[in-house]
């Protein structure tokens, strides 16, 4: 059943206007705002897909144990207070994006075990989740970016299912979680824009990661040694003021080819597309970011509003030479004048194209937008599953 107008109206729904639709799977409800409270819901629903349900909790006699997918952003549902009273085994997508009334995010292991996305982008309000939440083994894309009061996150993560993980602009994480085992199938983690100022030796688990998006505007951010484990990174991102290793030596062994072909520990050696992005503070280029660039058939570098960076010609040079793939966005870079690579800092026609032009598979080189690699992490999730009976 759809009811979804073009535009928000107010509707006189009685309370128990689902009373006598109980074999019911599929409900989907947008625009409408009830005038009244709602004492029923079909308990056989597989598919709730309500945008801006207007109500803080649902029905206290629904018990939905056939549910596969709860799809309710912008709406006023508070989940602790829902999950306390059902349990929903087979829910495997809930999204509650840019609801304002989460407050807290609650034991959802015991609720809802085999939830694979859990989407919870720009729920402003959100301050704590609890610690069960790091166990979800089934999960495997956990949005929260844009919540931007939470504080408090799980202990550590064992998700061993767990593909894309993104805290982009939660302003007041201050730690990161432990990550106590590997986790081959985590893919892409956005942890830019945050306040963590130095990142656990367990950040090196990841082994699987092939994207990381990392550091503020306005907090410096250690790494550590151990993210050279990530030797299957694609696509480095760093905002800010992020700062090298220190105790490991980062010189000429990190910029070499071992003799049988294979790459130094304190690289990434399948490094294909780096931004360096709006560092205040930023005076040189991070070594880890630059020195391996030798080995590297074919790199894309973005360098985004650095302004108090000075020309790096040494590292400029080296990417110029090997190739012409170098981007950058700040009045205080320039060539060498033997580089032999006219570079108009400004946009792509240094690679023989406009200014709204794109390089290879979603790199965006126009100077009004940001040059990232577009990530569809949503393309294998499918929120309604086909109806049989059960």
């Amino acid at each position: 059943m759809m009811l979804v107008l073009p535009e928000p109206i107010k509707l006189q729904l009685e309370a128990k206007c689902f009373e006598k639709m109980k074999n019911l799977k599929f409900l989907r409800v947008g625009n409408v705002d009830i005038c009244r409270g709602l004492e029923y819901l079909p308990n056989r629903l597989r598919v709730l897909d309500w945008l801006g349900f207007p109500l803080s909790s649902l029905p206290s006699n629904f018990h939905p144990q056939k549910l596969v997918t709860l799809n309710m952003p912008e709406s006023r549902v508070v989940l602790d207070k829902l999950f306390k009273r059902i349990q929903c085994k087979n829910l495997t997508y809930m999204n509650f994006n840019s609801n304002q009334y989460i407050r807290k995010l609650p034991d959802l292991l015991s609720a809802i075990p085999n939830i694979k996305k859990l989407d919870l982008q720009k729920c402003r309000k959100l301050v704590k989740i609890h610690d069960s939440v790091g166990y979800l083994d089934k999960l495997e894309s956990w949005d929260l970016w844009g919540c931007v009061e939470l504080q408090i996150l799980p202990s550590c993560i064992a998700m061993k299912s767990l593909k894309y993980l993104f805290f982009l602009n939660c302003k007041r994480v201050k730690r990161f979680l432990d990550i106590p085992q590997a986790l081959e199938n985590l893919k892409y983690s956005s942890l830019g824009r945050i306040a963590i100022r130095e990142l656990p030796p367990s950040i090196g688990n990841l082994i699987g990661l092939k994207r990381l998006c990392i550091g503020s505007y306005f907090y410096s951010c250690k790494l550590t040694s151990s993210i050279y484990k990530l030797q299957h990174l694609r696509q480095l991102l760093l905002y800010g003021n992020v700062q090298s290793p220190k105790d490991v030596g980062i010189g000429k062994q990190a910029t070499t080819c071992n003799s049988d072909g294979g790459f130094s520990k304190y690289c990434f050696p399948r490094l294909e597309f780096l931004v360096i992005e709006d560092s205040k503070f930023l005076k040189k280029i991070p070594k880890l970011a630059w020195g391996h660039l030798q080995c590297i058939p074919a790199m894309i570098a973005v360098i985004w509003f650095c302004h108090q960076l000075p020309v790096p010609l040494n590292a400029l040079h080296i990417m110029t030479q090997l190739q012409p793939n170098v981007h950058h966005e700040t009045s205080h870079f320039s060539l060498p004048t033997d580089s032999g690579l006219q570079l108009d800092v400004k946009n792509g026609s240094d690679l023989g194209l406009g200014s709204d032009s794109t390089v290879g598979d979603g790199f965006d080189l126009a100077p009004s937008s940001m040059a990232y690699p577009s990530v569809n992490y949503n393309s294998h999730f499918n929120p309604y599953p086909q109806l049989k009976k059960m």
